[in-house]
């Protein structure tokens, strides 16, 4: 069984408000009160397609920030590794040491605690770029 159109429910309604079996004048006042229902329809139509390109606008927009967001901690994350690892830096033309040593539980903390909110900022963002629609 297929959906009346928007027309088809615009009639209906003219009809059911304005009986056509008065006269010239109730005909004339239900097509002109069919034509405004139809142009309300087209602007509500527009108003629902700017409103999804808005959206899909300030959906990149996140995304790019967010991406950006991940790419500089994890770098942060690496050079802290790196400086663990080497045991810290050696600056200009004075050799001065940057002793750098964190323990194995902070080093363990910190890329189990990196992991988990990249994880969880990925399972967020998908989440809010592709809602799930009910179909009922």
């Amino acid at each position: 069984m297929s959906q009346p159109s928007n027309r088809d429910v615009i009639q209906r309604a003219a009809d059911d408000e304005f009986p056509r079996e008065g006269g010239n004048e109730e005909k004339k006042f239900g097509s002109h009160y069919l034509r405004l229902e139809e142009k309300h329809l087209e602007k509500l139509r527009k108003l629902e397609a700017n409103e999804f390109k808005e959206e899909i606008g300030a959906r990149k927009k996140v995304r790019h920030q967010l991406f950006w967001l991940t790419c500089l901690w994890l770098f942060a994350v690496f050079c802290i590794i790196l400086l663990n690892g080497f045991g810290g830096i050696r600056t200009g033309q004075e050799v001065r040491e940057i002793h750098f040593h964190l323990s194995d539980a902070v080093l363990v903390a910190l890329i189990s605690g990196t992991t988990a909110t990249v994880i969880g900022l990925f399972l967020v963002v998908v989440r809010y770029l592709f809602p799930r629609r009910d179909h009922r």
